[in-house]
């Protein structure tokens, strides 16, 4: 009976010293936590850069696709469900929904705003189909600003929400 009795009692004992103490538990949870609360912001700073580097990279795609679009259009005329706004000397303003039922963009492209072309040929030939200046809004809440001037092309961008 003895020995029935040893052999139970150091069958829990050794149980017990394979497990991990509390203190050991405790001492991984610290850790852990100390990691996430110096991983979190950066993480969410890296998600923050990538999405404003996306809306930069669709602005340029964007820009790019009107100066296209508008190079057709002076040989084939302007289509006939877009609207311009040529009150301004040497320059046609599109509404970006106007430009939205045309382009036929499928992927990130904005939801309000509008593009500036230069459409003065006979005193700024150089710059003439270029868009010079144009302010988009996204739908994930960010606004950019694209103009160009002096050969370079400026994008900024800013969450708005």
């Amino acid at each position: 009976m003895k020995r029935l009795l040893y052999t139970v009692v150091n069958i829990g004992v050794d149980n017990m010293r394979k497990g991990f103490t509390l203190i050991e538990l405790l001492a991984v949870i610290v850790i852990l936590a100390v990691i996430a609360v110096i991983a979190i912001p950066i993480v969410g700073s890296v998600i923050e850069d990538s999405k404003l580097s996306a809306v930069e990279n669709s602005v340029k795609f964007y820009i790019e696709e009107v100066e296209a679009s508008f190079s057709e259009w002076v040989i084939e005329g302007l289509p006939p469900n877009i609207s311009s706004d040529q009150n301004e000397s040497g320059y046609i303003i599109f509404d970006v929904s106007d430009l939205d039922s045309i382009l036929k963009l499928s992927k990130t492209k904005p939801v309000r705003g509008y593009v500036k072309i230069n459409n003065d040929y006979t005193n700024n030939k150089r710059y003439y189909g270029y868009v010079v200046e144009a302010e988009l809004e996204y739908d994930n809440g960010y606004t950019a600003t694209y103009t160009y001037q002096n050969n370079e092309a400026n994008v900024s961008t800013q969450k708005t929400k």
